[in-house]
């Protein structure tokens, strides 16, 4: 017996919605092979479906050949059963969203407050004290939301934008990544001024606005996708930087500190009275000081 044809649709625009919200830009064969689309006509018609039903539009970039999701929308979530187990995992994902995605934070809230005529209490209980026993032990730095969105929808959509940090440098930036550790949220992206990947702490950007220069790809700053990839994992994984002071006695050592040191930032050397001198680094860890300083 064959299928209702609204559920069809709905089976094929769900797809759809998925690989554009995972990538925000498609091109025809991919929508044409994620919604398994008999013709041009019948995608047609879905976009006029999704415009004028669903608030949903997509448009199409006729220089790059590509189709962008410009507007979410909403979709009809029909007939969705889930388990206890299941319950308790989104309203625990929904808080912790909430908490460490401020850019969603809205709506997170919005779809917590619709869920919980549904749950049982008992589900919303233990998710809610799961998210709380991670979001009280992880400090997460004040972002502005709408700052942070606009960072995302750059990188994105591969956009160069102005990043104003700390109140001060104005500086054009093409966004590569953007990542949560140590609390707050990192953007790191080709600094154009600089000619090289810089890292930013976005609580501490106070403006982002687009700019009129041209978007930087990885592959035109000269950057392989491995260099890249190997840059990204070790801006996401080293741990934070901490200041360390480490003393030397007099003698041949604390000379050999005092040259070592010198032109390296994040060094400073204190010279004692006595002979010794006292190094302070910042550096993620002693095991780090002691590789350079022994090398």
């Amino acid at each position: 017996m064959a299928r209702d044809m609204s559920s069809v649709r709905h089976e094929r625009l769900s797809r759809v919605m998925a690989l554009l919200q995972s990538k925000t830009k498609a091109t025809h064969e991919e929508i044409f092979e994620a919604g398994e689309y008999p013709s041009d006509r019948t995608f047609q018609n879905d976009l006029r479906y999704l415009r004028d039903e669903k608030g949903i539009e997509i448009l199409y970039d006729r220089a790059n050949k590509l189709y962008i999701l410009a507007r979410a929308g909403s979709l009809r979530i029909n007939n969705l059963e889930i388990t206890n187990e299941e319950a308790e995992g989104l309203i625990a994902g929904l808080k912790l969203v909430s908490h460490f995605m401020p850019h969603l934070k809205s709506a997170s809230d919005s779809l917590f407050d619709k869920l919980v005529g549904c749950i049982p209490n008992d589900a919303i209980s233990r998710g809610y004290n799961i998210a709380n026993a991670v979001a009280s032990n992880i400090k997460c730095e004040e972002i502005d939301a709408i700052l942070l969105k606009n960072l995302l929808e750059a990188k994105n959509n591969k956009k160069a934008v102005h990043v104003v940090y700390n109140n001060d440098t104005d500086q054009i930036v093409s966004p590569y990544d953007i990542y949560f550790k140590s609390g707050t949220w990192h953007l790191v992206g080709y600094n154009h001024a600089r000619k090289s990947l810089s890292i930013f702490n976005i609580s501490k950007v106070t403006g982002v606005s687009g700019a009129r220069e041209a978007y930087i790809t990885p592959e035109k700053a000269g950057l392989s996708s491995s260099v890249l990839n190997n840059a990204l994992k070790t801006a996401r994984e080293s741990g934070e930087k901490k200041l360390i002071r480490v003393k030397a006695e007099a003698g041949d050592f604390a000379e050999y500190l005092k040259q070592s040191s010198k032109g390296k930032a994040g060094r400073k050397i204190e010279n004692e009275p006595d002979g010794s001198v006292i190094l302070t680094a910042e550096v993620s860890s002693i095991e780090e000081l002691m590789k350079e300083v022994l090398a």
